[in-house]
């Protein structure tokens, strides 16, 4: 049954790559040429990895299998056992009976020997919804089910969850090694004290704040327009005891003096009267929301009697 399932799958890959270069359009398989003669050269280059994106590319374009093999030797000269192993496996699959004979058993060698250069990584978390990364690429969300299949060598398996929580393990696998990896992250931190008790302001509060930050606005214009008064009483001393001065120069000055004298004291008294409302509007919101939680409390204790009878005990009450 596996067998004939096998040939099954391989003759549906072999219809859907019919069917994707059926339509295919000429421009696109211009193109796809272009990309695949610039990956040949960089390839002859050892050029390996811009090459490798050349036949990609080509490959998106106008899928053919035959670009496959190019890819899987491609990454083989980077080293990238796994992936040319993925690539020679599509090849075969897509190829199916169009492949020569002659290289259809130099793929399945090579692909005998690649097998030798990989290993399974099997992951535990102990939360599930993480993500999970392997060398910074992200291989699924915890819990992983499947085995991931990695090249030999070293790696880095991290989990991360939403809260930001997370875990690292590096490893070290030989050919044919199943790692098994057990990442472990915190639960999420409680709230601290200062957040359980923290609350909304109430609508007087919020007014008796509103009413502290104009008090405060005030207070600074008072202190311009004082440092302003000051500034205008010296250069009317300065006129009085100046000769050949006109009457009219110093009575201006001194109406500029007052001006600014009577300024400074309505923003005084202004700033004092929103600093002393503030207050006191805060000091009632606050105490009518303590009655209003007492209220709460009390209503609620009133809702709920209890019921005790021979053999029974219940509550009943309204939530």
């Amino acid at each position: 049954m596996k067998a004939a399932g096998y040939v099954l799958m391989l003759c549906l890959l072999f219809q859907a790559h019919a069917f994707a270069q059926a339509n295919v359009t000429e421009d696109a398989k211009v193109q796809a040429s272009q990309h695949f003669r610039r990956g040949v050269e960089l390839f002859q280059e050892e050029a390996f990895r811009a090459a490798m994106a050349e036949f990609q590319r080509a490959y998106d374009i106008a899928p053919d299998y035959r670009l496959l093999y190019n890819l899987g030797q491609t990454k083989l000269e980077l080293h990238d056992y796994l992936g040319a192993a993925q690539s020679y496996e599509r090849y075969l699959a897509a190829g199916y009976l169009d492949i020569a004979p002659e290289r259809r058993a130099e793929v399945e060698q090579a692909l005998a020997a690649l097998r030798e250069r990989t290993a399974s990584v099997q992951i535990a978390v102990n939360r599930d919804g993480a993500e999970v990364f392997i060398d910074d690429v992200k291989v699924g969300v915890s819990p992983i089910v499947a085995v991931v299949q990695v090249n030999v060598g070293g790696h880095r398996v991290m989990a991360r969850t939403s809260y930001g929580s997370t875990d690292t393990e590096v490893i070290d696998v030989a050919g044919g090694d199943t790692a098994n990896v057990a990442l472990e992250l915190a639960a999420p931190a409680a709230p601290t004290a200062a957040a359980v008790q923290a609350k909304p302001w109430n609508r007087a509060e919020r007014a008796a704040v509103a009413a502290w930050a104009a008090s405060g606005a005030l207070a600074v214009g008072a202190l311009v327009t004082g440092l302003m008064a000051n500034g205008a009483q010296s250069d009317l001393d300065k006129l009085l005891e100046t000769r050949d001065v006109t009457h009219k120069s110093i009575e201006n000055q001194r109406d500029t003096v007052h001006t600014l004298a009577i300024t400074t004291d309505v923003l005084i008294g202004t700033s004092v009267a929103a600093a002393v409302g503030g207050t006191v509007t805060w000091l009632l919101g606050h105490e009518r929301g303590e009655e209003q939680k007492k209220a709460d409390k009390t209503s609620l204790a009133k809702s709920v009697r209890m019921n005790v009878g021979i053999g029974s005990l219940g509550v009943n009450g309204r939530f």
